[in-house]
Order: C-alpha cells, then sequence, then structure tokens
C-alpha cells in the first residue's frame, strides 16, 4: 500500500511504517475528503470491509454521525471522492486500548 511513505494530516505527519493491504484487520485508519478534512477510525476487521461500511452508511443514515452529516452537507452524499489509507496495524491484544 503506501509503506514509508508520509502522510500529510493538517499540522501532522505520519509516517507509515507497515506494509498494509485492503485485507489487514485491527489498523488505525484514515478517510480523506477533498475538503482537505479527514477523519480517524480504527478497526479490528479487514479494512475494505470497514470502508464499504462506511459507504453504505451515507446512504442508510447509520453509523458514524459526524462522518454522514459532513458528507452530505459538504460533499452532497458523494461517496466516490473518500479516500482511504491504513496508518498502522496494532496488535490484537493492544487494540481494544486505543482512545482516539
Amino acid at each position: 500500500m503506501l509503506t514509508g511513505k508520509n502522510l500529510n494530516l493538517g499540522i501532522l505527519e505520519h509516517r507509515i511504517k507497515q506494509y498494509l493491504t485492503c485485507r489487514s484487520c485491527y489498523v488505525v485508519y484514515v478517510i480523506f475528503f477533498l475538503c482537505k478534512r479527514f477523519y480517524i477510525g480504527k478497526t479490528n476487521r479487514a479494512m475494505f470491509t470497514r470502508f464499504r461500511e462506511h459507504k453504505n452508511s451515507v446512504v442508510t443514515g447509520k453509523g458514524a454521525p459526524r462522518l454522514i452529516e459532513h458528507i452530505h452537507q459538504v460533499h452532497k452524499g458523494n461517496t466516490s471522492i473518500l479516500t482511504f489509507a491504513g496508518l498502522e496495524q496494532v496488535p490484537a491484544p493492544l487494540y481494544g486500548a486505543i482512545k482516539y
């Protein structure tokens, strides 16, 4: 995916240290919007599953309320503008301890 790349997260820059794929689990991820905003989340499931859930939540209205509201208000409900990236894989025992 983006191993060794730096992701610009506003005033922060994050270096991706691990090789992550859409099938990686226990991942902290970021969703980028065209408006230069971003959403950070975590999943214990495969990333592609979680990303699909986010896209479906825009249609159903069930899910992360701030994400859904932002996509509807700013991007007119267009989920094709979303870009996803895995930031870091976390060992399963530590996953529940992550707060963001």
